[in-house]
């Protein structure tokens, strides 16, 4: 898959309201599931792996505080805060408005890596 094609794919996939439906269904299972969070996290961080748009959606969607939410409950589960460590370096990498978006939504600092800029 061509960088353009990709790009493609993840644009009408997130216009199709996956990002959406994803903090939902984490949001539904948030008490019972941590396999769905893990996936969750792995699902919204895949979303947000491209350029600023794509990360801009999934925040504004609720993905970062899905995460978050996902995160604080699943302390204990490594798959939750790898993935969520993951997802939300994905969401706040390249650009300081989206790091704030992202510890706006409660993430800890600490959890978004080193700030390569």
């Amino acid at each position: 898959m061509t960088l353009n094609s990709r790009f493609a794919v993840v644009q009408a996939v997130l216009a199709a309201g996956a990002a959406e439906a994803v903090a939902k269904a984490m949001r539904c299972h948030l008490p019972t599931s941590p396999k769905v969070q893990a996936q969750g996290c792995g699902a919204l961080g895949n979303m947000a792996g491209g350029d600023a748009t794509e990360q801009r959606r999934v925040i504004e969607a609720g993905g970062a505080a899905a995460v978050v939410e996902a995160m604080r409950r699943w302390e204990e589960e490594g798959r939750v805060q790898q993935g969520g460590k993951a997802a939300l370096a994905n969401m706040a990498f390249g650009q300081e408005e989206l790091r704030e978006a992202v510890i706006a939504a409660g993430a800890d600092p600490e959890w978004l890596g080193e700030d390569d800029e």
